[in-house]
């Protein structure tokens, strides 16, 4: 524990409020050191370029509506990362045939191939944080986040 991390503490007598100075710098911490393992990978691909790619790559003929939903995006946003991602060929799209107005979307081979290094990579990042933490408490970490992103959500 760093001097900043004791002063922080000490600072900060409700336990949510530390839960909540934690969640925030991890969440800058993962964040940095993926983007920093993306750009081994392939350089001008921003973090949420490689989190979209999973995502369609997990659930091939999503929509833009559905990453929206699920990454809690801004539409203009989410349109800007689909549309770059279709400029470098690893994003294609097709016409839902229920609902011509919406696009379903597809990894390319070069996207597949994308998605599986950039994956590689953030299996590495993860490995470097769980680093002495048992199976069973990161069972239990799990179950304690999604139940606080339940709460959240429910909220």
């Amino acid at each position: 524990m760093n001097q900043n991390q004791k002063n922080t503490d000490k600072d900060m007598t409700n336990p949510g409020d530390i839960i909540a100075e934690e969640i925030h710098l991890l969440r800058r911490l993962f964040k940095t050191r993926q983007y920093r393992a993306y750009t081994g990978v392939l350089s001008d691909l921003v973090y949420m370029g490689g989190q979209l790619l999973d995502y369609i790559g997990r659930y091939p003929g999503a929509t833009q509506s559905d990453l929206v939903v699920h990454f809690h995006r801004d539409k203009g946003q989410v349109a800007k990362l689909i549309r770059g991602l279709r400029e470098r060929g690893m994003v294609e799209t097709e016409v839902d045939k229920a609902d011509r107005r919406s696009l379903r979307l597809h990894l390319t081979a070069k996207g597949y191939k994308t998605n599986a290094d950039v994956q590689r990579e953030r299996r590495k990042v993860v490995q470097l944080g769980l680093v002495g933490i048992s199976d069973a408490d990161q069972k239990q970490l799990v179950t304690l986040l999604r139940r606080v992103k339940r709460n959240l959500e429910e909220a």
